[in-house]
């Protein structure tokens, strides 16, 4: 089944978008009380820090973004803090691995920020991760 036939209320298109993802944390988490107090949620931020490489890359589809903005965005998504330690180090990894592009640009005075874009190799990565998703999706609905 596809996530347009789930009626979750987002279309799934060519163009990859955030919502395949979310659609599926959520459907994920809620069948192992991510966000309730289930025994399963014990193992729940160790889950999601295995899924935050994916989700960093599919926030970026979104729109370019600088760290902080990333750190929120996930909070913001799925309930969890990772901080800066967690994060930053995660995305000197992808863009290491060509995945995503940091670009500096001045911001005020004497204050400058690194935004990240996706690059082209790692919008097919988030494309495989996208059907990767919906093979799971599809396991967990039926």
């Amino acid at each position: 089944m596809s996530v347009e036939g789930a009626g979750l209320g987002h279309t799934a298109t060519s163009e990859i978008t955030l919502h395949l993802t979310l659609d599926a944390f959520i459907v994920v988490s809620s069948r192992v009380g991510l966000r309730g107090c289930s025994t399963l949620s014990i193992m729940s931020k160790p889950l999601l820090r295995d899924m935050l490489r994916p989700l960093i890359l599919v926030m970026l589809c979104e729109k370019p973004m600088h760290g902080y903005q990333l750190i929120e965005r996930i909070r913001d998504v799925t309930g969890f803090t990772f901080g800066p330690g967690v994060v930053y180090p995660l995305l000197y990894k992808l863009e290491e691995k060509g995945l995503i592009r940091g670009e500096w640009i001045e911001r005020g005075v004497r204050r400058r920020v690194r935004i990240y874009r996706l690059t082209e190799e790692g919008r097919k990565m988030v494309r495989e991760v996208r059907e990767l998703l919906e093979k799971v999706y599809s396991m967990l609905v039926s």
